[in-house]
Parts: structure tokens; sequence; C-alpha cells
């Protein structure tokens, strides 16, 4: 009910303006914050981006010194020896194991390989001499 000197259209009207200038405001508000995310993601992006385009370019220099250095030094006596054994031995693994080829044989080395996983393993190798 309206009150001496107010008309009821008008308190209407009134609250009906408030509303729109809060709705207004609230709209505008979510579009300032809107973008302001698009600002921060941009600046992340960038940012995110500069970083990565560094470790490449840190990771390039770093394999281009390991390339030059692999190139410049050649592999020691010792090395290719060891990677013969290597290779030998595997070798000869796939060998024996194609080896087995009775029931017979094949339950050996499987008892083998089952007794190998029970027992302790050899002991763990000294270190570099350092107490610790």
């Amino acid at each position: 009910m309206a009150t001496a000197g107010t008309h009821p259209t008008s308190t209407k009207h009134r609250r009906a303006r408030e509303e729109r200038e809060r709705a207004h405001k609230s709209a505008t508000e979510h579009l300032q914050a809107s973008a302001e995310i698009d600002k921060a993601r941009q600046k992340a992006t960038a940012d995110v981006r500069r970083s990565l385009d560094s470790a490449l370019e840190r990771m390039r220099d770093v394999n281009g010194g390991l390339r030059q250095r692999a190139e410049a030094e050649p592999l020691s006596d010792t090395t290719r020896s060891s990677m013969r054994v290597i290779g030998l031995s595997a070798r000869w693994a796939t060998t024996a194991v194609r080896a087995q080829r009775t029931p017979e044989a094949r339950k050996e080395l499987s008892d083998e390989i089952r007794k190998q996983k029970t027992e302790p393993g050899p002991p763990a190798p000294k270190g570099d001499g350092a107490k610790g």
C-alpha cells in the first residue's frame, strides 16, 4: 500500500530501475572479470612459451656439446671390449635359451631360475673407498 505522497506505480518503477541498474552493474563486473582472466591467461601462455623455448634452447646446446665430445673422443679399448662382451653375452644367452628344446631341458632351466630367485644374490659392491 502506498503511503502519503508516493504513488504505487512510481515505487514499482523505482524498484524496476534499481533492479536493472544492479543487473547492469553485475553484468559489467562479470565482463571486467572475464577480461582480466583473458589477460592473465594470455600472460601465462606467453610465460610458459618463453620457458619452453628457453629449455629447448638449453637442450639443443647440451645436445650439440655432447655430440661434439662424442665425435672428438674416440672410444677407449676398454669401452670397446666391454661392449663386445655385452654383445657376446646377450647372443650366448639367446643361443642357450633356444637350445632348450626338450621338456627335460626346459624343466631344468626353470628349476635353476627358481633356485636363483630364492638364493641371496652376490654381495653389493663396495663403495669408492669413502666412509659413510
